[in-house]
């Protein structure tokens, strides 16, 4: 007899011996359509059944895709393309941190430092939120001890800013005054607190005694005995009857529409058979708002949002999607914080030794620096100049000395004089400049002299000219009379110019064509009369605008812009 563990180990022989003859299966992916192929028998040694899904993510994916609304494309994409991209970008950052996050397509650093300045803290202060709630709430005063508190608004203070316009004694104008202000001085003050009230004029015109009676027992006891009020009870009763059948008369022939408009049920609001005294149209109606009129919520509720739609919605629809938001927002706030701890546990700054030279001994150095490890790190930021004090000392008193030197050569004295007194030296320097090369150069003393002459020709066209030298200024410019200039540079006037802007930093001065330095290096301009006339002539003149005539100088061939 064979024992029975014998048997079973017959029987899954035979099983495996099987098992390895079975072919492999081609199957798809109901996910992603792809083909995939799965050999016949399992590591284990059983048969091979067919599967859904080529792998766990496609059917992780399909799990989740059946509770969310988006095509499946869309989903892919995303996860695929978007996602990936941006996991990979964080990782690539060594140095990340949410507030130096600079990224156009996501600028969370920027929603970053809004949400802190609002909500957490305002530049060490406390938040926004809470300074303009305080001030949109609450006004500042001061106490009778002098301390400055806060106190809740009133409404009229909401509204316009203040807690009164007028005095509440002469009812005079108070805006001028403090916005607590309520009396317009201290005698109103007194008046208005410490007066007698006046007698009202009921009083005055019933008397005393029975003004008393009627603020107490009000106006029957004065005009009417008891024999008069039960009188009275009877015609208001007879009144109101009669009132009764007149409004029934009224709307006997509308009953019946009235019924069909707003008799209904009082749970699922279908019109109700012309019965005013029925509530119901039947018993699970009436069941119902018998059971839930008890409830705290309002039957409306009830009727309209607590039904077995609604509520297999919110179970089977909206509760999965707010478990797997507070679910993920849990895990990624935890991956976070942590991330977080890890760089407060890094180390924020390094030493480094760095090599120097001294700008006063010239020496090299070596000095040690703490520099943050960031990616912002400047080494221009982190430079020393000198290898001590002493050497920092000799190097700012030579540049004082050196600019007492300069001071001197230029001024006369140890410090730079003021504005005005500049102005002065700097015209007496030109003064003497002038006249120190009039006496040494010919050709400048002429040049000198026959721009003046050109300016008092153009202010006085009539003067007559003596002949000091043999040539007259008329000959030298080459006309006959002071008008021929005037119209000369009035033709070739460009549009804005004036003879009230000529000579003015923004207006426009009189230029010369072939500039005169080119004739005082070619030619003997001071003896030579037929140069002179073609270096100061009209020919040679032209209307130029101030910052063009600085701009060509004494250039030939200046292209203007």
């Amino acid at each position: 007899m064979e024992t029975l563990e014998k048997i079973k180990q017959k029987a899954k022989d035979k099983r495996l011996a099987f098992n390895k003859t079975l072919p492999p299966l081609n199957l798809t992916c109901d996910y992603c359509n792809k083909f995939f192929i799965l050999p016949g028998m399992k590591e284990n040694g059983h048969k091979q059944r067919p599967v859904k899904y080529c792998s766990g993510v496609c059917q992780d994916r399909e799990s989740r895709l059946k509770t969310l609304k988006v095509p499946k494309w869309l989903y892919n994409f995303y996860l695929d393309k978007k996602l990936y991209q941006l996991v990979a970008g964080y990782k690539m950052r060594k140095h990340w941190s949410l507030s130096k996050f600079h990224c156009k397509r996501f600028p969370i650093g920027k929603f970053f430092k809004k949400f802190k300045k609002i909500f957490i803290s305002n530049y060490g202060q406390k938040p926004l939120i809470y300074q303009k709630t305080k001030e949109f709430f609450f006004h500042r005063t001061i106490t009778p001890e002098g301390v400055f508190t806060y106190k809740l608004k009133t409404w009229r203070r909401f509204l316009f800013g203040r807690e009164r316009e007028k005095c509440l004694y002469c009812q005079e104008s108070i805006i001028h005054l403090a916005r607590d202000a309520n009396f317009c001085n201290r005698n109103c003050y007194q008046n208005y607190r410490y007066k007698t009230p006046s007698r009202p004029l009921l009083s005055r015109l019933i008397g005393r005694g029975r003004y008393i009676v009627y603020r107490k027992y009000g106006i029957k006891k004065i005009f009417f005995l008891q024999k008069s009020i039960k009188q009275y009870i009877k015609v208001k009763t007879y009144i109101k009857r009669k009132l009764r059948y007149f409004k029934f008369y009224i709307t006997f022939p509308f009953i019946n529409f009235y019924n069909y408009f707003f008799f209904k049920c009082a749970w699922c609001k279908t019109p109700l058979e012309r019965r005013s005294n029925q509530l119901y149209c039947g018993e699970i109606c009436k069941t119902k708002y018998k059971h839930y009129s008890q409830r705290l919520l309002p039957i409306w509720f009830y009727r309209n949002i607590y039904t077995k739609y609604n509520l297999y919605k919110i179970r089977w629809q909206y509760y999965p999607k707010v478990k797997n938001i507070l679910f993920s927002s849990c895990v990624n706030s935890i991956k976070f914080f942590k991330n977080k701890l890890k760089e407060l546990k890094k180390p924020r700054v390094e030493k480094k030794i760095r090599l120097a030279n001294c700008k006063q001994c010239e020496k090299e150095f070596n000095w040690e620096v703490i520099v943050p490890i960031t990616l912002e790190y400047n080494p221009k930021s982190y430079v020393r100049n000198f290898c001590g004090n002493e050497c920092r000392i000799l190097f700012k008193q030579k540049i004082v000395e050196a600019r007492k030197q300069r001071n001197l050569a230029a001024w006369g004295t140890e410090h730079r004089p003021d504005a005005q007194t500049r102005k002065i030296l700097n015209a007496k320097k030109m003064a003497a400049y002038d006249r120190n090369r009039r006496k040494k150069d010919p050709a400048y003393l002429l040049i000198t002299k026959m721009r003046k002459k050109t300016k008092v020709v153009l202010k006085r066209a009539d003067k007559k000219w003596t002949r000091k030298d043999g040539f007259t200024t008329y000959e030298r410019l080459g006309i006959k009379h002071g008008n021929e200039i005037r119209e000369r540079l009035e033709s070739l006037w460009k549009p804005g110019m004036s003879w009230d802007n000529y000579g003015i930093k923004d207006g426009w001065v009189i230029d010369h064509i072939i500039p005169l330095k080119y004739f005082v290096d070619n030619y003997d301009i001071v003896n030579d009369i037929e140069i002179q006339k073609k270096a100061f002539g009209i020919q040679n003149l032209q209307p130029l605008w101030w910052l063009e005539n600085a701009k060509k100088s004494a250039k030939m061939n200046y292209e203007f812009e």
